[in-house]
């Protein structure tokens, strides 16, 4: 172009395609993703992380299954490689360029946590987050979890795996336990009143304790 029009060429731009689980998308086969439905589930950032982070490797996204929060789990890691706490400069780069200005980082609750907790009627989300972080949410932390919640519930609503999507029932089932069963409800009972301060994965711990102990 330069030598025949004396021109210069429009700057090189790599892409590769989208696939799902390593296989091209086939609108007759019923095995596609729109633009349309990428916008929906994902905000603008996201999308174009998702893009930007390996930009001349193929884009193997699948909007059904753990796919999205396993984007939003890497897209959290890319924030700390940004901020230092990870040493992955290429991480943190591709973070940096998908924003915009003037933009903050800070607290971010894990989009499955997310997913999970509105899940459960009488978990307050914002407290929750308050307790995980150790300290008040600043005004874009809270923007950033509210934006969450919109997203994870269409997640939980249309793209999650059945294994993330639950229902708390409002009254207690008719069902009859047994003697260990109950002991081993006594025990958890007790183990809860003894301690104020539960994180989930002390308390996750501790029932898998019990359960051992009491062979149930």
């Amino acid at each position: 172009m330069r030598e025949v029009y004396n021109y210069t060429p429009p700057q090189d731009i790599r892409y590769d395609f989208f696939v799902i689980d390593g296989k091209k998308m086939s609108k007759s086969k019923g095995n596609g993703v729109t633009a349309d439905q990428i916008t929906d589930i994902l905000p603008v950032e996201l999308i174009r992380y998702l893009l930007a982070k390996n930009p001349r490797k193929e884009v193997d996204f699948n909007i059904r299954g753990i796919t999205i929060a396993n984007l939003f789990d890497d897209y959290d890691r890319a924030m700390k490689a940004y901020v230092g706490e990870l040493d992955f400069p290429d991480l943190g780069r591709a973070y940096e360029i998908v924003q915009n200005p003037g933009f903050e980082t800070g607290y971010r609750m894990r989009f499955s946590k997310v997913a999970l907790a509105i899940q459960m009627p009488r978990i307050d989300i914002h407290k929750e987050a308050e307790t995980e972080k150790g300290s008040k949410l600043t005004e874009d932390e809270t923007r950033n979890l509210n934006e969450r919640i919109k997203y994870a519930e269409k997640w939980i609503n249309q793209y999650a795996p059945a294994d993330f999507v639950f229902k708390i029932a409002e009254t207690m089932p008719d069902i009859t336990i047994t003697k260990i069963q109950k002991y081993f409800l006594k025990q958890l009972l007790i183990s809860f009143s003894a301690e104020k301060n539960w994180t989930g994965e002390k308390l996750h711990s501790q029932i898998h304790e019990i359960k051992k102990n009491t062979d149930i």
